[in-house]
């Protein structure tokens, strides 16, 4: 998502955001590459992106699967995430390609709770007109 001033300065969308979801493509090249993330709470993140060419400049594969196991400071928050993606490429010609896309993917979590403890109660009383420690000036009970 880019959002904010640079999005601004730099020509790249508005103040108020883009969201970019363009799908990963092959490369027709050989190669793989494995990224890790740590971080302080505890959370882990993997992701490993496969490319394969199968047929020079014709026909080529790619995978990608992602392990991102957050953990937060609220125990016992966590958010686990896994997905698998895949794609295939196929240059028939040079006029006509195709191209097929998968994702499957699962997400559990307990995320922490955002908001503390709300008071609905005293607001309650004080429409009817108790009388609470906020606000002494009505009767009692």
């Amino acid at each position: 998502v880019v959002r904010g001033a640079s999005s601004i300065l730099f020509g790249q969308g508005s103040p108020a955001g883009v969201i970019n979801a363009n799908l990963v493509k092959p490369l027709f090249t050989d190669r793989n590459r494995v990224t890790l993330r740590v971080d302080g709470n505890g959370s882990f993140r993997t992701v490993v992106d496969l490319d394969k060419e199968l047929i020079e400049d014709r026909l080529a594969i790619r995978l990608i699967g992602l392990s991102d196991e957050k953990d937060f400071r609220q125990s016992p928050a966590f958010e686990n995430d896994r997905r698998l993606f895949g794609t295939l490429q196929w240059n028939i010609n040079k006029n006509f390609t195709l191209r097929a896309n998968t994702e499957q993917g699962e997400i559990r979590a307990s995320r922490p709770n955002l908001w503390g403890p709300v008071d609905g109660f005293t607001d309650y009383l004080t429409a009817f007109g108790v009388a609470t420690d906020n606000n002494p000036r009505q009767g009692r009970l």
